[in-house]
C-alpha cells in the first residue's frame, strides 16, 4: 500500500485524502509521506489528487501522478481486451477492487485539470465507469477490505514502474487540452451539485448558454438578482471565449424570470445530456450519487402502498399522479394538460380523454380529491392529491426530471412505469438487482418486454446496467440515474 501511494504522490507536496465509508463518510488528511493505519472493517478510499490543505472541497485539489480507470464488475481478461481494443498502453498498476478491476497509468510528471479530460476519454474508449473522472475522485485503497457484502480484500494484482507522458494519451485519445484553470467562481464551488462545481472554472463555447441557465437558477435560490448578475459576470470572464455582455444580460434575465426545467440529472435532449454528462461528478455529487438521499428539484414522494397491486397501474396514471403530487396546491384540467405537454414539440404525452380517465381512476382509489367549481361561470374543477401517511409502507423518491422525460417523450409511459418500480426496489440506495422474472411478475408482462423496456431506459440515460457482486452472488445490477 505504501509503495503504491508513493508511486501516485511521488514529487507532490500537500495532503492525501483518506475517506472511510460505511453508514456515513469520514474524511482524514495526511501529509504526503506520513504513515497511517487502515481499518479493515469499513470501505476505505483515497483521493487521487493531492490537496493543498486539509479540506474536502474540490478547490483544494491540485495535481495527480496517475491516470485511472474503474472497471466495475469486470475480470482482468475482459479489461485487458478493452484496453487493447482502445489502443491504450498497458497499465502500470492492476488492482482487484473486490468487485471489479482498477487500473492506473503512472505519469512522468504531475498533471492538473488536464488529467480529468484524459480519464474521461479513457472511460469512454474502454467502457469504464465515468463517475470517478473528476478532480475530487476517490478510489478504493489497496490493502483495505471491500465490505460491500461479504468482505473481500482490495489487492494489487500486478505492478511495474513504467511511467507515461500524459501528452501521449491526449494524442491517442484526441483530447484537446483546455489548460489547467486556477480560477473559479467561489459562489459556484459552494454548490452541492458536482456539475455546477465543475462549470465554476468556466466552459467553452457551445456549452455557455446551457450552463448559464443552470447556474442562474442555482443562484436564484441563494442570492438577489443583482448579486447573481455580478456572479454571472465573474463566471463569464472565465468562459472560453466570454459571451458578449448584451446577450449575456438578455439570456440571464430570461432564465431568471422564466420557467426552467433543466436542473435535474436527466435532460430531454441528447445534446444537452451530453454536455451535462461531460461535467457530471457521479457518485461524488451530493445529488447524483444515490436517488434516495437527494433533494432534487421537483422531487416527489410516492407512498409505497401503490405497489401492492402495481400491475393494475398504467404508466399514464403514474405520470398524472406524479404531476399532481408535485403541484399539491391543485391543478385545473387545462393546467394539468399544459403540464403534460412537451415544450419542444407542443404535443401532449396523452390525450385529454386519457388524462380524464386517469383522474377518474385516481379519484376512485382515494388518492385525489375533485374540487368542483361552477363550470357555467367558466371555472374549471380542481384536482388535488389527498395527503397519504407512509407509516408501515414507506415511500419512493421520484425526481421531477424523470417525470419530465416521460412528458417530453424521452421514455414511454410503460417504460416510466418500469423505472418507478426499479426505484421502489432500490429503496433510496441508488441501485437494485431484481431479476427479469421478478420485474415481469410485478408488471404482469413477459420477460422479453421487460428486457426491451430496460434497453430503452438505458438508452435514455435513466439507468445503467452492469454485472457485479451482491453478497456472494454475481448479479445484474441496475444503477438509477434519473
Amino acid at each position: 500500500m505504501n509503495e503504491f501511494l508513493c508511486s501516485i504522490f511521488e514529487g507532490a507536496e500537500g495532503y492525501i485524502n483518506i475517506r472511510e465509508i460505511d453508514d456515513k463518510a469520514r474524511n482524514s488528511f495526511f501529509e504526503v509521506g506520513e504513515g497511517f493505519e487502515v481499518r479493515q472493517d469499513t470501505n476505505v478510499y483515497f483521493g487521487v489528487f493531492v490537496r493543498s490543505s486539509r479540506s474536502g472541497k474540490t478547490e483544494a485539489c491540485t495535481t495527480t501522478g496517475a491516470l485511472w480507470a474503474d472497471f466495475d464488475g469486470m475480470d482482468m481478461p475482459t479489461v485487458m481486451e478493452r484496453i487493447g481494443a482502445a489502443g491504450l498502453p498497458g497499465p502500470s498498476v492492476w488492482i482487484d477492487s473486490g468487485h471489479g478491476i482498477h487500473t492506473y497509468w503512472l505519469l512522468t510528471r504531475r498533471a492538473g485539470e488536464e488529467a480529468v479530460a484524459v480519464v474521461k476519454a479513457i472511460a469512454k474508449a474502454t467502457g469504464a465507469d465515468s463517475r470517478p473522472a473528476h478532480t475530487a475522485a476517490v478510489m478504493r485503497l489497496p490493502g483495505s477490505m471491500n465490505v460491500k457484502g461479504e468482505p473481500v480484500p482490495c489487492r494489487i494484482m500486478e505492478a511495474n514502474r513504467r511511467r507515461y507522458d500524459i501528452a501521449d494519451f491526449e494524442k491517442l485519445l484526441h483530447v484537446e487540452r483546455q489548460g489547467q484553470f486556477c480560477r473559479a467562481v467561489p459562489e459556484l464551488l459552494e454548490s452541492n451539485m458536482g456539475c455546477i462545481k465543475a462549470a465554476a472554472y468556466g466552459v467553452p463555447e457551445g456549452h455557455r448558454n446551457f450552463w448559464l441557465g443552470r447556474i442562474t437558477k442555482f443562484l436564484q435560490i441563494r442570492h438577489s438578482e443583482d448579486r447573481a448578475w455580478q456572479i454571472v459576470l465573474q463566471w463569464n470572464k472565465l468562459c472560453r471565449p466570454a459571451e458578449k455582455i448584451e446577450k449575456l444580460s438578455a439570456d440571464f434575465k430570461a432564465y431568471w424570470h422564466g420557467p426552467y426545467k433543466l436542473l435535474g440529472c436527466v435532460q430531454g435532449d441528447a445534446d444537452k445530456q451530453a454536455i451535462l454528462t461531460a461535467y457530471c461528478a457521479g457518485a461524488e455529487c451530493d445529488r447524483g450519487g444515490t436517488v434516495g438521499s437527494l433533494e432534487l428539484e421537483n422531487a416527489v414522494s410516492i407512498n409505497n402502498r401503490i405497489f401492492g397491486a402495481y400491475h393494475k397501474w398504467t404508466g399514464n396514471e403514474l405520470i398524472v399522479l406524479a404531476l399532481l403530487l408535485r403541484h399539491s396546491e391543485g391543478l385545473t384540467t387545462s393546467a394539468l394538460l399544459e403540464k403534460l405537454t412537451a415544450r419542444a414539440t407542443g404535443r401532449a404525452c396523452m390525450s385529454e380523454k386519457t388524462m380524464r380517465q386517469c383522474l377518474a381512476t385516481l379519484a376512485g382509489r382515494g388518492l385525489i380529491r375533485i374540487v368542483e367549481r361552477n363550470r357555467q361561470a367558466g371555472k374549471e374543477h380542481f384536482y388535488r392529491v389527498i395527503p397519504q401517511g407512509t407509516y408501515g409502507t414507506g415511500y419512493t423518491i421520484l425526481a421531477g426530471a424523470a417525470v419530465y422525460g416521460a412528458v417530453d417523450g424521452r421514455v414511454t409511459a410503460a417504460e416510466f412505469r418500469l423505472y418507478l418500480l426499479l426505484l421502489k426496489f432500490a429503496y433510496c440506495k441508488g441501485s437494485c438487482y431484481p431479476s427479469l422474472a421478478t420485474l415481469a411478475k410485478e408488471l404482469r408482462v413477459d420477460e422479453a418486454l421487460v428486457s426491451r423496456q430496460l434497453k430503452a431506459l438505458e438508452k435514455a440515460d435513466y439507468i445503467r446496467r452492469f454485472y457485479g457482486y451482491e453478497g456472494n452472488e454475481f448479479k445484474l445490477i441496475f444503477r438509477l440515474l434519473a
